[in-house]
């Protein structure tokens, strides 16, 4: 042992103390191994089973720690153990049980700990994993592991152990891994002097993807109202509305309707508006001079078809082609939305009824007249039938109608 100051080793001689201290630490651990397993022998009789009485209710029993085949010790004793070593009951009765094992269910084990070839909670760990097996399978795994203990690490040790398991013990390996798939359950720990707490789940695995989802998006939909809170931070506050489902699946839908209309508003500064008005000339249609009739069914200002409702930019009502009389005087009810079948060319060509636009007027003046002429100006768009010919009989007295009488029929 080196008795002088460490500051004044040089490099070499450091880390040699240090090595000295762990040898010197891993004794000591193997010594309260060996010092637990003394007081356990001087525990595995009871006084009252000495003196021959009957187990009364209320006196101290035998347990067994350590699993088959280990001796009982005093249920008692453990409160002792745990004093001196400034460790609680259980965890007294852990190592309590774990040296019994390795002493007579794991005999390999335990002499390569004896040994210095294994390190003491290394040999524990595979004692506490073999418990509950039987001696028998206790004895295969002792075998598999008792001379690789110190070579491989933790991790492969205990795939290792598990793999000897499963060899040793089939069903219980196979019941084990069934009962951990479906653990489940939800943990809370004691408030903190900050007034705040842990939570652990354990669920399936689609589950708690779905919760750490809306997690998220309630995180993303407060910083969309101004939460400029860390993530983490956000992903907390979300734990009290989730509290309130109805009021999380609000907060989540306010959001993403102020998204969309973030994203949704045309910036007009950039590009713009080529929307045609309500009720205004189509800018993509080019006027037909074949004098064909005008198939296009009126459209009112809402963008109802076959209607003739005022337009909301203010210009008077026209007659709907539904009132224009067919050859029999009938109305035609089909006329505003096939008005080619209901028409008869020839009397597109020439105004039977002086005063009154035919169809293809109608539907023009009710879709807010294609030409875009001013108001009490003949267009000319009569379908072939006037080429300029009017007489001037046109007052301007309704927008777009003629109020006389064509003088030819072109």
């Amino acid at each position: 042992m080196f008795e002088s100051d460490l500051d004044e080793l040089d490099t070499a001689d450091l880390l040699s103390a240090a090595a000295e201290y762990a040898q010197i630490r891993e004794q000591a651990e193997v010594g309260i191994l060996r010092a637990a397993l003394a007081f356990a022998d001087r525990n595995a009789v009871l006084d009252w089973q000495e003196a021959g009485e009957l187990p009364l209710p209320g006196r101290e029993r035998l347990r067994v720690y350590g699993g088959e085949g280990c001796p009982g010790v005093a249920e008692f004793a453990v409160l002792e153990l745990g004093a001196v070593l400034g460790m609680s009951s259980v965890a007294a009765s852990y190592l309590l049980g774990e040296a019994l094992a390795l002493r007579h269910r794991l005999p390999r084990v335990w002499a390569a700990v004896l040994g210095g070839d294994a390190v003491v909670w290394r040999a524990r760990k595979i004692a506490h994993a073999c418990l509950g097996l039987s001696l028998e399978a206790a004895e295969i795994v002792d075998r598999r592991v008792a001379g690789r203990i110190n070579t491989i690490t933790p991790g492969a040790l205990k795939k290792l152990v598990a793999a000897a398991i499963a060899q040793a013990d089939p069903a219980r390996a196979q019941a084990d891994a069934e009962a951990a798939a479906k653990a489940r359950g939800v943990y809370v720990s004691q408030s903190d002097e900050a007034g705040t707490k842990r939570i652990w789940v354990r669920a399936a695995a689609g589950a708690v993807i779905r919760f750490d989802a809306t997690i998220d998006d309630l995180a993303r939909a407060l910083k969309a109202l101004g939460d400029t809170d860390s993530l983490n931070q956000r992903r907390a506050k979300a734990i009290d509305w989730i509290a309130d489902p109805a009021a999380a699946h609000q907060l989540i839908e306010v959001a993403r309707h102020l998204a969309t209309t973030a994203t949704g508003t045309p910036n007009t500064t950039d590009a713009p508006d080529t929307t045609a008005p309500t009720g205004g000339p189509d800018p993509t249609r080019t006027p037909e001079a074949t004098g064909s009739p005008d198939t296009t069914p009126a459209r009112d200002a809402a963008g109802t078809p076959g209607t003739a409702s005022p337009d909301v930019t203010g210009t008077p009502d026209l007659p709907d082609a539904q009132a224009t009389p067919d050859a029999g005087g009938t109305p035609d009810a089909d006329a505003a939305e096939h008005p080619a079948a209901a028409t008869d060319p020839a009397a597109n060509n020439a105004h039977t009824h002086p005063g009154t636009s035919t169809p293809s007027d109608a539907a023009r003046a009710a879709t807010g007249n294609a030409t875009a002429a001013s108001p009490g100006t003949d267009t000319g768009a009569d379908t072939g039938a006037d080429t300029g010919a009017d007489t001037g009989a046109d007052t301007g007295a309704a927008p777009g109608t003629d109020t006389g009488t064509d003088t030819g029929t072109g």
